[in-house]
C-alpha cells in the first residue's frame, strides 16, 4: 500500500458535524459522501462515483443505510462498516432490542463488509453500558457515540502513519470466526416485534420513547446524496 491510503466515507447526513470535526485537516485522498434514503433530491448522485476509474484503498461506511453492491465492493480493498450495535443485533433494530430486550448495552461494531449485510468479520465492538431507565433517544445517542469512538480510532489508523497497525488487526481478525451472534433482523421482523411489544406492554412502550414511525409498512427507496469530494 501507498504511504498516504485513498479512503472513502459514506455516512449518515445527521453525523456530519462530528465527522467533518474527526476528519480535521486530513483531506488528502479523501472522499466523504453524507447520503440519506429519506431525502427527495433526485437524480442520486451516487452511483456514478462506481463508473468512475477510481478505485480506493478504504471505505469507512459509518452509520450509514446504503447498501454496496458487489461490483462497488469490488473497487474497495478494505471494506469496513461500522454497525451502530453490538454483534447480537445485526441488521435494524440496534436502537430498540437492547430496550425491549433488556440487554443492558448498546454500542457498535466494525466489520468487514460482504454482500450480505452485517455478516462480514469483525474487528472490534465498543460496548455501552444501558441503564435500566434509558429511552430510545438516549439509546440511539450512545450508539452514535459509540460509532463515532471507533470511526476516529480506525481512521486514525488509516491516516497517522499506523497503517502497520490497521492490516496487523484486520490479518489477526480475518482468520477468525465472523462474530455475530444473532440472524440478521430486517425493518419487517422489527415492525412485527415493535407491534407485539406495545400490545404487551403499554405503559413500558410510552416511558421507551421509541417512535410510531417505526411502526409504518412504508418504506422509501435510498434517493438521496450530500457529495464532498476533498480529493486533493
Amino acid at each position: 500500500m501507498r504511504d498516504s491510503l485513498s479512503i472513502l466515507i459514506i455516512c449518515d447526513p445527521s453525523l456530519k458535524n462530528e465527522i467533518e470535526l474527526l476528519i480535521g485537516e486530513h483531506r488528502t485522498n479523501l472522499t466523504v459522501i453524507y447520503w440519506s434514503k429519506d431525502s427527495p433530491i433526485q437524480p442520486h448522485p451516487i452511483d456514478p462515483i462506481w463508473d468512475s476509474e477510481k478505485h480506493w484503498d478504504v471505505l469507512f461506511s459509518v452509520y450509514s443505510d446504503y447498501i454496496l453492491s458487489p461490483y462497488a465492493l469490488s473497487k474497495i480493498r478494505i471494506p469496513l462498516n461500522i454497525h451502530p450495535a453490538l454483534p447480537e443485533n445485526p441488521g435494524v433494530g440496534h436502537d430498540v432490542y437492547p430496550l425491549i430486550d433488556n440487554q443492558g448495552n448498546c454500542g457498535a461494531t466494525i466489520h468487514w463488509m460482504e454482500e450480505k449485510v452485517d455478516h462480514g468479520v469483525i474487528f472490534e465492538s465498543r460496548v455501552t453500558p444501558l441503564h435500566k431507565n434509558a429511552t430510545y433517544p438516549l439509546t440511539r445517542k450512545l450508539n452514535q457515540t459509540a460509532v463515532l469512538y471507533l470511526f476516529e480510532k480506525w481512521f486514525k489508523m488509516a491516516t497517522k502513519g499506523c497503517q502497520s497497525e490497521l492490516l496487523e488487526k484486520l490479518q489477526a481478525s480475518l482468520g477468525q470466526g465472523r462474530g455475530w451472534t444473532s440472524p440478521t433482523s430486517s425493518t419487517r421482523d422489527r415492525r412485527t416485534r415493535l407491534i407485539a411489544f406495545r400490545k404487551n406492554n403499554p405503559s413500558k412502550w410510552e416511558r421507551l420513547q421509541i417512535p410510531l414511525s417505526l411502526l409504518s409498512t412504508n418504506s422509501n427507496r435510498p434517493t438521496d446524496l450530500i457529495h464532498n469530494n476533498h480529493s486533493l
